[in-house]
């Protein structure tokens, strides 16, 4: 009886360990699969030889045969690093006042509020920014459709999945630790700054990750409030046109090359979260 026990114990996790097994690997095949398919799908933008148009072109007109990326490319990355550090402070400071400041029902409260406003869907903020942020700004003698108002409208956007992420690292941090620390005569102070944050670093490299990678694959908000005029932006106040934005636009009528150099747009922005995710995890193990 007892031997039967065991065999069935060794089976079930043998189960539970290839069904787990067969679930990564599936992940990791579907992420290999749509880069297979992005390259696919660029690949004749690419074998004619339409690669240094990238960069020297005169700007992006692909009925002429001009595909300039970096004015996009530019704003993309201007927008989404503006937004992530307009969110970043707020988030760990916001997920500091809800784990260790505030009552019980104000943190379930909050907690409940920010899991509505990380469900709400991506075009409510576009309409918000268009009929409420750009009227404000222009009262105020600012160009309404801008960078500064792309990055205002996704800063509102990744703050509270950015916050949920920080939040969920201060939770597992050990009480033990905590109580020793302020019974050692630690501030609460203290101990957040020089104790907690330094231990919660994974988490908030995540959320960095995370926001970073919903900030510059966001369309339809960004869409509606940047101008989408394809510029390389000279200020905050330029308008300017995402890639996302962009592929969203033109992939309706695209055809051949200029249907091509969208993918190739796709592609673009998967090798740069790649390589911003990479970076971040390098800095990390560098840290430990």
């Amino acid at each position: 009886m007892l031997n039967n026990t065991i065999l069935f114990r060794r089976a079930n996790n043998l189960f539970y360990h290839y069904i787990i097994s067969l679930s990564a690997l599936l992940v990791g095949g579907l992420i290999f699969f749509i880069l297979f398919f992005l390259a696919y799908e660029a690949a004749p933008f690419f074998s004619d030889k339409k690669l240094e148009l990238i960069f020297s072109s005169t700007g992006w007109f692909p009925t002429e045969g001009q595909f300039n990326f970096w004015p996009m490319l530019v704003s993309s990355f201007a927008v989404s690093l503006m937004a992530l550090a307009i969110s970043l402070p707020i988030s760990l400071l916001f997920a500091i006042f809800i784990n260790y400041y505030s009552s019980t029902f104000a943190k379930v409260i909050l907690y409940r509020f920010l899991e509505v406003i990380a469900g709400i869907p991506s075009v409510i903020f576009g309409l918000w920014g268009l009929v409420s942020l750009i009227p404000f700004l222009q009262s105020v003698n600012l160009p309404g459709t801008s960078i500064l108002t792309a990055s205002l409208v996704l800063f509102i956007m990744i703050t509270p999945t950015t916050c949920l992420l920080i939040c969920s690292q201060f939770k597992h941090f050990p009480k033990d630790l905590m109580k020793a620390s302020l019974s050692l005569g630690l501030s609460k102070e203290n101990l957040l700054l020089k104790i907690v944050i330094p231990w919660s670093k994974k988490g908030i490299i995540a959320a960095t990750i995370l926001g970073f990678g919903r900030a510059i694959g966001e369309t339809v908000a960004v869409l509606m409030v940047s101008g989408n005029i394809v510029q390389v932006p000279q200020s905050i106040f330029s308008p300017i046109r995402t890639m996302t934005a962009n592929i969203a636009l033109e992939m309706g009528y695209a055809m051949e090359f200029h249907r091509s150099s969208l993918f190739v747009c796709g592609l673009i922005l998967c090798l740069v979260v790649a390589f911003f995710i990479g970076f971040l995890n390098t800095e990390e193990v560098k840290g430990k």
